[in-house]
């Protein structure tokens, strides 16, 4: 939000210093004309950066969570006008089986958002989506094409992935950067071949044929891989069999015949997704085996977090899970890579390779090892125990 204030106040003092250059010397006014974009990506990148809480790859993000829920609602009528139609009822045995998967996925995230279930009864259709908001739009379509309910909470666990990651803020934010960065480009390319029509003419449509292939896919690609992977662990955590996960995009490559190459879509192919995947599926697994304890440390996390912010202990309650929530989505990011991190390798789990994987399971196994015992980083409280909603 801060952006729409801060970019034209650095373009205005920039048109300042360019109109005085250009008086006394017009070479240099073509030279700063292409300065000033340079200086609004100068303040976006320095005060945009920031880490991810869960993932922890370096990321911008332009847009505040406010905003993005604004943009979110105001979807929303849109959305419902189109499938409203077509949403089945509450008791219907199609919203039944999609809402207990949604239930023990939400036992994790918790009522960080106003979440709502619909499902939309159009088998042509295999997909879901979520919106930042918290409302969540499963498809008939994809509940004839997914094999288990392991399966399905894969697609759901990736879902809000991408709202855990405000994945639809960034991708906003990297889109503006982007034109920006373009737009200085082009600057550049008019300054430099201002005698040479024809090549400017030619090197301008290249670079606007290229800049998504360059830029908005890659990180498209990376925001849907990142989804994966974040909601491999969440559907693990939430007591589904995450081997599911990999088998569904491995079963997803055989039967839709992708043609499309990577390089031009915003997606990975699914051959790519489950290779991927599979690189975290021991670890996975062993956060599926030892959910209990998993489960315990997260809500020691969740009541510190309470208690640090008593003046909001009252926080919103999410019907039929009744648990207190965090106050954001970043607190629940941190606690989660806190959770993870603890229970596999002490460094950030999205970049290990194949040389921590072994490193990683044996971590996992010593906590699977303390599965029927009493101690766990201290002696867990009966009290705490009964608060422990995930896993059997």
């Amino acid at each position: 939000m801060w952006a729409m204030y801060v970019v034209p106040a650095v373009c205005k003092a920039g048109a300042g210093w360019k109109q005085s250059l250009n008086r006394s010397d017009p070479a240099s006014g073509m030279v700063n004309s292409a300065s000033t974009p340079v200086l609004g990506m100068i303040v976006l990148v320095i005060y945009a950066y920031e880490t991810h809480p869960f993932s922890q790859r370096g990321r911008f993000m332009f847009i505040d969570e406010g905003t993005e829920l604004e943009i979110s609602n105001e979807a929303f009528p849109a959305i419902m006008a189109e499938l409203r139609k077509k949403i089945v009822p509450h008791n219907h045995p199609d919203h039944v089986v999609v809402e207990q998967v949604a239930r023990d996925l939400l036992a994790v995230t918790g009522p960080v958002r106003d979440w709502e279930l619909f499902v939309v009864d159009d088998d042509s259709t295999v997909n879901a989506f979520v919106l930042p908001a918290g409302k969540i739009f499963v498809f008939t379509g994809l509940l004839k094409f997914v094999p288990s309910v392991d399966a399905l909470a894969a697609v759901m666990g990736h879902e809000f992935a991408h709202v855990l990651s405000r994945h639809t803020s960034e991708q906003m934010g990297v889109a503006y950067l982007t034109t920006l960065f373009w737009d200085l480009v082009h600057s550049m390319l008019y300054t430099f071949t201002l005698n040479l029509p024809l090549f400017a003419d030619l090197a301008g449509r290249g670079v606007d044929s290229s800049k998504d292939l360059l830029t908005s896919l890659p990180h498209s690609r990376m925001c849907e891989a990142e989804a994966d992977v974040i909601g491999l662990y969440l559907m693990a955590m939430a007591g589904y069999d995450p081997t599911a996960a990999v088998n569904l995009w491995k079963q997803f490559s055989e039967q839709t015949m992708e043609e499309e190459l990577e390089f031009f879509s915003d997606h990975p192919l699914h051959a790519n997704r489950a290779k991927e995947l599979s690189t975290h599926l021991n670890s996975a697994k062993e956060i599926y085996t030892a959910r209990q304890k998993v489960a315990m440390r997260f809500e020691e996390l969740r009541q510190e977090t309470l208690k640090g912010h008593a003046e909001e202990a009252e926080a919103v309650r999410h019907a039929g899970i009744g648990e207190q929530g965090w106050r954001s989505i970043e607190e629940l990011d941190r606690a989660l890579f806190t959770v993870l991190s603890e229970h596999l390798v002490h460094k950030p789990f999205w970049y290990n390779g194949d040389k921590e994987e072994e490193e990683m399971v044996e971590e996992s196994l010593k906590l699977t090892e303390l599965n029927g015992k009493k101690e766990y980083a201290g002696e867990v409280s009966p009290s705490l125990a009964k608060a422990v909603v995930v896993g059997v």
